[in-house]
């Protein structure tokens, strides 16, 4: 799925935390160059048409994420993507973003360790596909095997920014939209990853009519998915900032797995 491996120690379900990253709030006034890398120089394969370059990633108050007319290696587009320096496991990922509606077009936030051989290919996604603004794909791999679920928002994600999310613990996942739980997986149902990842936030047109997005035509001008902020609180840490899923689990309502 992605050209970065992470450095994670991998844990079994019950052995602890999973992670290494601490827990941080970041709203992209300035990027954290300690925190964020921007992917340059590289492709993900044949079925994305375009090369991560840093030229498509701008920060000022947010971080837009785009698709650009300029080529990059043998691909004919360039692509935005921020990754994590450090890896990230059991606790509460949240995301606030506008993601890109046009057929072909895949906006993501999510948690992997990586594709090189060796690596376990653990991860956990909230992505959105271009020509379906109303849904919200909840997917998450264990070893490589993905499961996906299709959620229906009941509005155009692309309309507007709104708060995404998913807590990871031992004993599953559960994804949220504006503090709303949408979907959950448990342990005891089925693969959950375990192992920890980077933080991964990324917009890629397809490049192939039988891919995840399907294909691409550049649209003559610049596409962007734009995030305001990004939040991890490691599992047991508390409320960060105001509208964090966390903050109600200190009034009573404890979140999965704290």
């Amino acid at each position: 799925m992605l050209a970065a491996a992470a450095s994670g120690v991998g844990l079994h379900a019950g052995e602890g935390r999973a992670g290494e990253g601490s827990s941080f709030f970041e709203d992209f006034h300035v990027l954290d160059n300690d925190l964020w890398a921007m992917s340059d120089g590289w492709s993900n394969g044949a079925e994305w048409s375009c090369g991560w370059n840093a030229k498509a990633v701008a920060i000022q108050s947010e971080a837009a994420l785009s698709i650009i007319e300029v080529p990059a290696g043998e691909k004919p587009l360039s692509c935005g993507e921020l990754q994590t320096r450090q890896t990230y496991g059991y606790g509460t990922f949240e995301v606030r973003m506008r993601p890109v509606e046009l057929p072909g077009v895949t906006s993501a936030f999510f948690v992997y360790t990586g594709p090189h051989a060796g690596d376990p290919k653990d991860g956990i996604d909230i992505r959105f596909v271009g020509e379906s603004p109303t849904e919200l794909r909840a997917a998450h791999s264990a070893a490589g095997r993905t499961s996906q679920s299709a959620v229906d928002l009941g509005f155009e994600a692309t309309g507007g920014f709104n708060d995404y999310a998913f807590q990871w613990s031992r004993e599953g996942i559960r994804w949220y939209v504006n503090g709303r739980m949408v979907h959950e997986v448990t342990a005891a149902g089925g693969d959950v990853p375990t192992h920890p990842g980077r933080i991964y936030l990324h917009l890629w047109p397809g490049g192939h009519p039988d891919g995840s997005s399907g294909l691409f035509a550049y649209p003559g001008q610049r596409l962007s998915a734009k995030f305001q902020y990004v939040a991890f609180t490691a599992e047991g840490d508390g409320c960060q900032f105001p509208t964090s899923i966390i903050c109600p689990a200190e009034a009573g309502h404890a979140p999965m797995g704290n």
